[in-house]
């Protein structure tokens, strides 16, 4: 699990698996009803080489760790 912390806001952005383990990934579907309820919002790919990854968009400028 990553976990990322937004330093001001203290807002929580936590990166997790979606429920999914193996070489496939996650879908998009599985990361839309792992993350409903919290600030993160993940974009999952879907084409070679890069399927089951997910990408996350810093919501705005800081510091992230």
């Amino acid at each position: 699990m990553i976990l990322l912390l937004k330093c001001k806001m203290f807002a929580v952005y936590t990166i997790n698996t979606c429920g999914k383990r193996g070489w496939e990934g996650p879908k998009t579907e599985n990361c839309l009803k792992a993350y409903k309820h919290s600030a993160t919002n993940v974009d999952v790919l879907d084409t070679a080489p890069w399927a089951g990854v997910q990408r996350w968009t810093v919501p705005e400028g800081g510091y992230y760790t």
